[in-house]
């Protein structure tokens, strides 16, 4: 759905697609979904998006002077507007059941709160992803030691030899994906911090 989007405000507001914040924030997609055209999201923003929570300060001033000065001549078509509209509302239901899902997950998982409070104070860890690794891990204590767990989980570095005789250290990928996924995801979150 965002990619559908984006290929819609690349299109139809390619000065607003210039602006677009990394992340998809909520503001950026309740604005497409209460605004959808180049003319509405201007007037909008030179009001200062009163109707949108946590805009970043100056971010509306921004797009007002880029939908004002930039290439997006033509006003936004109707139907065009309509499909950015339904687009970002999509992504809002969507965003709104994952959040919903992600409480149920959390709540019914069968780990200890206490280990879950404890990863979490790992910076940049949220909940769901200290619930996925401790119902992978189970119990700390049947891995011998780092190596093993990093071993069950695909991570360690594994020697693999082509053809002509080369050798390369790569990620053996053994184990479950969606451990591994969190672990990316996670280190990236940790390196900001």
């Amino acid at each position: 759905q965002k990619n559908a989007l984006a290929k819609l405000t690349y299109q139809y507001l390619p000065s607003l697609e210039a602006l677009r914040p990394d992340g998809w924030p909520a503001y950026w997609v309740d604005m497409l979904s209460q605004y959808g055209s180049r003319k509405s999201i201007q007037m909008a923003a030179n009001k200062g998006f009163k109707q949108l929570k946590r805009v970043p300060q100056g971010k509306a001033e921004a797009i007002g002077t880029a939908l004002a000065q930039g290439i997006d001549l033509r006003e936004t078509p109707p139907m065009v507007r309509f499909s950015i509209q339904s687009k970002a509302g999509q992504i809002q239901q969507l965003e709104q059941e994952i959040s919903r899902i992600e409480k149920h997950i959390i709540d019914q998982a069968p780990v200890d709160p206490e280990q879950v409070e404890l990863l979490r104070s790992i910076k940049g860890m949220g909940p769901m992803t200290a619930v996925v690794l401790l119902c992978y891990i189970e119990d700390v204590h049947r891995f011998a030691d780092a190596k093993k767990m990093a071993a069950f989980f695909g991570v360690q570095p594994r020697a693999k030899s082509s053809g002509d005789g080369g050798y390369k250290t790569k990620m053996s990928k053994q184990g479950a994906s969606i451990v591994r996924r969190e672990l990316y995801l996670l280190a990236f979150r940790t390196l900001q911090h």
